[in-house]
């Protein structure tokens, strides 16, 4: 099954930061971006063992093709500028990977540029195959837990699948240790295609430790 996605994404505490610099420093070309942007496009290809999620950026498509065994990871140059490749120019990396999770440490995430938008696509839209796996680990997908005490602690998750052949998320929620939320994704609305259930809208947001014990998030993506 082949589809496309917008997501959008905020991390709230740096955008709304960002945006009050903005309001003293208009003028200043080098200011940090406003809180309204542009949602990023994902095209993703589904299969209940196998899945493919492509970017378009500025000057580069990436593509990322999980085959069962392996994932693969393939650049093409779009633009050519004074440091990159030229137009055309293709680089693959190959990792293998037997449970299709882009999320592990050292994994595809780290070390192939795997970034928040495919990571987000991943959980929406392909990770059946690796829900139903026994002693699963999902991670948060945004990668800011890794700097956090997170990283010395453990999580369980909570999630419900849609009821048919293909088993993406409806619900889930990443559980710490001492019963606070991590994450949590809920699917608003979704659609059947042969008999395959397919999120048409949903919302996700990560949580993270801040100091003086309070805690700040980031709305992930829909």
């Amino acid at each position: 099954m082949e589809l496309k996605a917008e997501i959008d994404y905020d991390e709230w505490d740096f955008r709304f930061s960002a945006d009050r610099i903005n309001r003293d420093l208009e003028k200043n070309p080098l200011s940090p971006p406003s809180i309204f942007h542009t949602n990023y496009t994902v095209r993703c290809v589904v299969g209940t063992n196998a899945w493919l999620i492509e970017r378009n950026y500025s000057n580069e498509k990436q593509t990322y093709w999980f085959t069962g065994t392996n994932i693969i990871w393939l650049s093409v140059a779009a633009k050519e500028t004074p440091r990159s490749p030229r137009v055309g120019e293709r680089f693959t990396w190959t990792k293998e990977s037997s449970d299709g999770n882009p999320g592990h440490p050292g994994g595809v995430a780290d070390l192939m540029g795997f970034d928040l938008p495919g990571r987000i696509s991943w959980l929406a839209f392909c990770s059946s195959s690796f829900l139903k796996r026994d002693g699963r680990q999902i991670f948060p997908p945004s990668q800011w837990w890794k700097e956090s005490s997170l990283v010395y602690s453990g999580w369980s998750d909570q999630t419900t699948v849609f009821q048919d052949g293909l088993g993406l998320p409806r619900i889930l929620d990443l559980i710490a240790t001492n019963n606070q939320p991590i994450f949590q994704y809920q699917t608003r609305q979704s659609t059947n295609v042969l008999g395959w259930n397919f999120p048409l809208e949903f919302y996700c947001v990560q949580y993270l430790p801040a100091d003086q014990g309070q805690r700040h998030c980031s709305r992930l993506g829909n």
